[in-house]
């Protein structure tokens, strides 16, 4: 999520999610479009806004020092998403 990028952006892959716009809405685009597991990676103001939503399934800590953390979305009492 970005206020000043622009695209092309220069990481292979990559989807540019503007910081003034809807960015749950933006991240639900790419979940249908891919095979459900995105990457989020230098964005902790994304982070910040999705922690209300997934749930925390696992965690790891890279060499570098760099939190890897992986989260399943919450599903409704109906089990869907």
């Amino acid at each position: 999520m970005s206020t000043t990028l622009a695209e092309p952006l220069p990481w292979p892959s990559s989807t540019l999610l503007r910081g003034d716009g809807d960015v749950l809405a933006g991240v639900g685009r790419l979940r249908a479009h891919s095979n459900g597991v995105l990457a989020i990676i230098g964005s902790g103001e994304l982070i910040g806004s999705l922690m209300p939503l997934p749930r925390l399934t696992d965690t790891a800590t890279a060499a570098s020092g760099v939190l890897i953390a992986t989260y399943e979305p919450v599903r409704n009492q109906k089990g869907s998403d």
